[in-house]
């Protein structure tokens, strides 16, 4: 044979042998760095390598044994960085057993020493591929986004016993976030992302490995390629809200101003249907949109903008027709003044649900800024306003909250009012009550006069004129200039009043105390009577309970300090007048006093003349008295 066809022949075969042989790649060997040489690994459970790292210019032989069996590789090289060589052994399929010791040398082909030696297994040195076709979704949440993928390579013995790290971070940040978890999926699995930032650019790339609880071990494979999406938003990010206002039609609306996207879809479905649909004709795409439904019924919405995974997405809240009621302005609002207020009325904006609504009534004074408002549950009211004076008013209205839900709508046109004076609704009104409050009290006057006078009377008691009952004594009490001695003998701890009273005929007895002999002692029998109004009178004597009458015509013999007795007299006595002084009968004084200019008269019962007996005496030398 030609040695030019044979050198091509041996070139063929070394091109097609490295092309053959699996080569390892940079991120395998990063995996595998911290190894002990030679670095052994499996990918399938079906495959295994181990490879070294030499210098140029050197060969090595690398031999195996299994069971007393020693068999040699093939080893291919692989260029490596600084200026070194990867020596790679791949085992015979024939040659991988599970669960089964091999014990693997390296050997220099020129000094024949063994360079490397050591035991290894080959479920224990699992190096997986990393997870494919990884995939971003979104799942009708807020801030949510679930991630799926592929196991379409991993080994059946490892079903349901691999574990994997996800990392996540965003595009405008730094920060790095990994999550491990132990998901038994095959041949897809999927797994919700926990709470990420709303609309933020996420990325997400994963990693596998077996779970070591069980008897397979390995490393952490390579990483997968990123993949990247917007996180959802809230609809309130965008301004999303719909409504209706007749319980059948649905408008969303939306504020495109707030994101640069020019382009903007609406999808929405019912709770009982999987199919999405998005917004017809009647709706403009860049700000709102319409749709249709019954009473009761609940759709899902969202709103997208823009195209690909890095459009933006708003979702809202399931939605109910009962709950996002807004019904239109009230209409028709009129006012009218009955009894000095302003009473206003107008249409019910949602007849169906009359009985549900409640309104909210705000009012402005002329010249003031704020307003003042109150909350209804009727389609009028009468309000307190200043009569007069120029106002401004409006009404919305919103379900109460009983059965349907929603939002207020807007004001009603404003209605101005110039309420009139008050002037003439105060004539009107307080002119017939003054007239009838003026009849009543005309009528009651003599009864309420008398209740007036009885109370005073009882409260404030009359004070008897002194003149009146005294007459002409005091004028002879007037007439005396002299000062006489008063002294009175206690009786009981009571104090009683001193009256001084003094005629001619006492200042005669002053001088002459003999004369006492000649006074009868006694009044006339009778003298001293009672009137059915319980006052009593004997001889020149008038006494009531308020105050008490002399008449000096029938008493012309006092004189001095005598007592006045009357009742019946001793034997031989009857019929004559007669005086007692103070020093022939023993006298207890009880009865009340009037005091007139520091004088008293006391009414006095004879103690031991044995018969009853009333005295009025000037109390002049009258010791022995006692009083009660």
């Amino acid at each position: 044979m030609d040695a030019n066809l044979t050198w091509s022949i041996l070139l063929f075969y070394l091109i097609v042998q490295m092309n053959c042989d699996p080569l390892l790649s940079k991120q395998d060997q990063a995996l595998l760095s911290a190894e002990e040489d030679p670095k052994c690994f499996t990918k399938t459970l079906d495959d295994f390598t181990c490879f070294w790292e030499a210098p140029l210019g050197t060969s090595y032989n690398f031999i195996y044994r299994i069971d007393n069996e020693e068999t040699t590789c093939n080893i291919s090289q692989q260029n490596s960085e600084e200026g070194k060589v990867l020596h790679v052994c791949s085992f015979l399929p024939s040659d991988v057993f599970l669960f089964t010791n091999i014990h693997v040398k390296v050997m220099d082909t020129h000094t024949n020493a063994t360079i490397y030696k050591r035991t290894v297994s080959i479920e224990e040195h699992v190096l997986l591929y990393p997870p494919s076709n990884i995939s971003l979704h979104l799942i009708e949440k807020v801030g949510k986004m679930q991630v799926r993928w592929q196991n379409q390579e991993e080994p059946k013995e490892l079903s349901n016993k691999m574990e994997y790290e996800i990392c996540y971070s965003y595009r405008n940040s730094q920060a790095m976030f990994t999550q491990v978890i132990k998901h038994y999926c095959s041949p897809t699995c999927e797994y919700e992302l926990p709470s990420l930032d709303p609309g933020e650019s996420c990325i997400v790339k994963m990693r596998v490995r077996p779970d070591n609880s069980t008897s397979f071990r390995g490393q952490w494979s390579s990483w997968s390629p990123a993949v990247e999406a917007r996180v959802p938003q809230s609809a309130n990010s965008i301004e999303l809200q719909c409504h209706t206002h007749d319980l059948h039609q649905i408008q969303c609306k939306w504020n495109k101003e707030l994101y640069s996207d020019a382009n903007y879809t609406l999808h929405y479905r019912q709770s009982n249907s999987s199919t999405w649909e998005s917004c017809g004709k009647h709706s403009d795409a860049a700000t709102h949109c319409i749709f249709y439904g019954e009473e009761s019924t609940t759709f899902h919405v969202y709103l997208r903008s823009g195209l690909g995974p890095l459009g933006r997405t708003f979702y809202m809240d399931k939605i109910c027709m009962n709950n996002i009621i807004r019904t239109e302005a009230p209409r028709r609002l009129q006012e009218s003044v009955e009894k000095g207020r302003l009473c206003l009325k107008w249409s019910c904006p949602l007849p169906l649900i009359s009985q549900h609504l409640k309104y909210n009534v705000r009012y402005q004074l002329q010249g003031e800024n704020e307003w003042k408002s109150l909350t209804i549950m009727s389609a009028k009211i009468c309000l307190d306003v200043q009569m007069g004076s120029h106002y401004t008013i409006q009404v919305q209205a919103m379900p109460n909250g009983t059965f349907y839900k929603g939002h207020w709508s807007h004001w009603s046109k404003p209605l101005m009012v110039q309420l009139p004076s008050n002037t003439g609704f105060l004539f009107i009104v307080c002119g017939p009550l003054s007239l009838l409050i003026l009849s009543v009290s005309i009528l009651l006057y003599p009864s309420f006069t008398r209740y007036v006078s009885k109370l005073k009377q009882f409260l404030w008691p009359p004070v008897p004129n002194l003149n009146e009952v005294l007459e002409n004594f005091l004028k002879d009490i007037n007439e005396q200039n002299w000062e006489p001695k008063f002294s009175i003998k206690m009786c009981d701890d009571t104090p009683a009043s001193v009256v001084e009273i003094m005629s001619e005929s006492g200042s005669q007895l002053m001088r002459n105390p003999s004369m006492a002999s000649t006074c009868p002692l006694f009044l006339p029998q009778g003298s001293l009577t009672a009137d059915s109004g319980g006052e009593y009178s004997q001889g020149g004597l008038e006494v009531s309970r308020e105050y008490v009458t002399l008449d000096t015509s029938v008493l012309p013999c006092l004189t001095g300090n005598d007592y006045v007795c009357s009742g019946h007299a001793p034997p031989g006595l009857v019929g004559e007048r007669l005086c007692c002084c103070s020093s022939i009968c023993s006298t207890t004084f009880s009865a009340s006093s009037t005091s007139i200019l520091n004088h008293s008269y006391l009414q006095a019962e004879f103690g031991e003349c044995n018969f009853p007996a009333f005295h009025y005496t000037n109390l002049d030398n009258t010791e022995t008295a006692r009083v009660k």
